[in-house]
């Protein structure tokens, strides 16, 4: 059942996702041409090439906020509007419901994340005349990899290991964040848009506090280990903090998710 829910929500919103992508992609080929240009020296620096470019920069923060703007419409609209009616009503079991709309809405963001990534080293592979490409292809992966731990003691694929867990993390944790807004609003009976704003900015103050103090924790273990050994080891400090944000994120993930799923379940309000 819930591989089917997941289908329904892909089929429901790929058509606004795709438009979205495909217009990030021909302004990001308008502006690497723009960028190659310019870089060239072959013309001269002109207001259309320069409005490309400026306009391309702008589409790189937009196709993101884009996105997010898009899941939290689209959450709220078929989970707590006068749609919500009809999607809880559904022969299903209310946490499939929930479960489908957070996986398709984290893959959303991840997609978005890795075409941005992508972009960006298109522009300026475009910059740089292609010299970003040639420094990538110069070594081969096993190079790269020996290269890296050589000098700060890291495999390349680990570190692309952890990048790619803390992306997952990182976009679930947006994304239980907003339903877990959404979800605490209908505890209000006339005012649930308004607790909604405050709950999420409450919960974005304390994600900032307890980061900032699991940064100085980790900071001041770093500085323990030199007072007594003299020599810290970066992978070891890099996989220690790595972890511990890991962790930090994956249990706000936990908690956000029983949250959502105990007031959707128990405490749901849709007068």
């Amino acid at each position: 059942m819930l591989e089917k829910l997941i289908k329904h929500e892909f089929k429901n919103s790929y058509k606004v996702m795709l438009a979205v992508y495909a217009a990030y992609v021909l302004l990001t080929i308008l502006g690497s041409i723009s960028c190659y240009s310019m870089a060239s020296g072959h013309n001269a620096p002109s207001v259309l090439l320069v409005s490309v470019i400026i306009l391309y920069v702008l589409s790189s923060v937009a196709v993101y906020i884009s996105t997010f703007v898009y899941i939290c419409i689209r959450y709220y609209k078929t989970m707590y509007s006068a749609q919500g009616y009809l999607t809880h009503t559904l022969p299903v079991k209310g946490t499939s419901v929930f479960n489908a709309k957070l996986i398709v809405s984290t893959i959303w963001m991840i997609s978005s994340v890795v075409l941005l990534v992508v972009s960006i080293f298109f522009f300026v592979n475009a910059a740089t005349q292609g010299e970003a490409w040639k420094e990538i292809t110069r070594y081969s992966w096993s190079d790269l990899n020996r290269r890296l731990y050589e000098e700060i003691g890291i495999y390349l694929s680990n570190m692309i290991g952890w990048m790619v867990v803390g992306l997952i993390l990182g976009m679930l944790l947006i994304n239980l964040w907003i339903f877990t807004s959404f979800a605490i609003g209908q505890l209000s009976d006339k005012h649930k848009v308004a607790l909604s704003v405050v709950a999420g900015m409450v919960m974005y103050f304390v994600f900032q506090v307890l980061g900032i103090t699991e940064t100085i924790t980790s900071m001041e273990s770093v500085r323990n280990d030199i007072v007594i050994s003299e020599e810290v080891e970066f992978a070891e400090f890099f996989n220690s903090a790595v972890a511990g944000s890991c962790m930090w994120a994956l249990g706000f993930c936990v908690v956000m998710y029983i949250v959502c799923v105990y007031i959707n379940r128990k405490k749901l309000n849709l007068e």
